[in-house]
């Protein structure tokens, strides 16, 4: 737990990476949670089917 709070005003922002290192994401963040959350709930229904 934090002990002070977190910059709440801060976005996903690459620039520093693409500056830097040349690197730029290769799905939007759209496709990216979409991945994600797909996985997670397929990682679940797994789990629940073995029963854990």
């Amino acid at each position: 737990i934090l002990d002070h709070e977190v910059n709440k005003y801060s976005l996903c922002d690459n620039t520093h990476a693409k500056e830097c290192y040349g690197w730029e994401p290769k799905i939007d963040i759209r496709e990216g949670l979409r991945r994600v959350i797909e996985n997670e709930c397929a990682m679940l229904a797994a789990r629940d089917a073995k029963g854990e």
